[in-house]
């Protein structure tokens, strides 16, 4: 799967499949969007902690607070 990785606020990282598009709606809130336009997370990054507000339900994602990387292992070609 080619990757493609997001700076956030605070210092956190998305890391997640090149065709996902990410989107602000505020100073720290989130939506990622795939290929269909679909919202497939919603979350907010604050310092030391980030807050999952949604996923769906096939979503496979893992959080490395140390690093500070959101990485989204859903691959949607393979859907």
């Amino acid at each position: 799967m080619e990757t493609k990785s997001h700076e956030l606020l605070h210092g956190w990282t998305l890391v997640g499949h090149k065709s996902y598009d990410i989107y602000c709606n505020k100073a720290n809130s989130y939506a990622v969007m795939d290929m269909d336009s679909d919202v497939v997370m919603r979350f907010i990054t604050q310092e030391n902690e980030i807050e999952i507000l949604a996923s769906n339900w096939d979503l496979n994602y893992k959080l490395n607070i140390g690093l500070k990387t959101i990485k989204i292992l859903t691959d949607p070609e393979e859907e």
